[in-house]
Order: C-alpha cells, then sequence, then structure tokens
C-alpha cells in the first residue's frame, strides 16, 4: 500500500521486523494513542464494551501506522542480507574468474589477458 504522507511516519525497526516512529509526527501519534490506551483502561468498569472499546482505539492506531508508513522489516536484517548477496557475488566473481583462466589456459591463450 502507498502511504499517504510525504514523508514517513513509521519506519522499520533497527532490531526485530516491524515499524517504528521516525519522525515528529509519528512519535505524536504513538505518544497521543497511549494516552488515550491509559485513560480507557482507568476508566474501563472491566467489561466487554470497555475492551471493545480498546480494540478500536488498538485498531485505528494500526490503520494509521500502517498508511503512513514505509514497508515494514528490519535494517539489521537488511544490511545482513547485502551483506550475504555481497559475499555471494563475490565468490561467483571468483568462480567467474577461475573458469574463464583455465579455458584460457586450455586454449592456449595467456591468461593475463582476460579482457
Amino acid at each position: 500500500m502507498k502511504r499517504i504522507t510525504k514523508k514517513a511516519w513509521f519506519g522499520k525497526k533497527i532490531i526485530g521486523w516491524g515499524i517504528r516512529p521516525v519522525s515528529l509526527e509519528g512519535w505524536l501519534v504513538t505518544i497521543v494513542f497511549t494516552i488515550i490506551i491509559i485513560v480507557n483502561q482507568i476508566h474501563n468498569k472491566r467489561n466487554i464494551t470497555g475492551y471493545f472499546i480498546l480494540a478500536v482505539i488498538l485498531i485505528i492506531f494500526f490503520i494509521i501506522a500502517y498508511i503512513t508508513s514505509d514497508v515494514p522489516g528490519s535494517e539489521s536484517l537488511d544490511k545482513l542480507k547485502t551483506k550475504k548477496s555481497n559475499e555471494i557475488n563475490a565468490e561467483i566473481l571468483a568462480q567467474n574468474l577461475c573458469t574463464r583462466k583455465l579455458l584460457m589456459k586450455a586454449q592456449g591463450r595467456n591468461i593475463y589477458t582476460l579482457f
């Protein structure tokens, strides 16, 4: 889903998977909803209506967070994937160079002029 704001209010978590507030607006939304939940719990009579109101509040918060965020994920997992991808690419390149050297040697060509 495309976010509805120009800049993301919520972004990828650093550790773990999900989203976290990354802008002033994201922090304000989080704080306001936290206060609303605390006030609801203080005045909640511990009946089904109070829990229904809590569920609605949480659903509204999650919807706001979802439509104002980047793709959920993890910055540390992204870095790990990038590092792993770079290692795999380096290994493939090394294998290709070795294969090219062997082919050139088998053809009797100078292996120092690969390109």
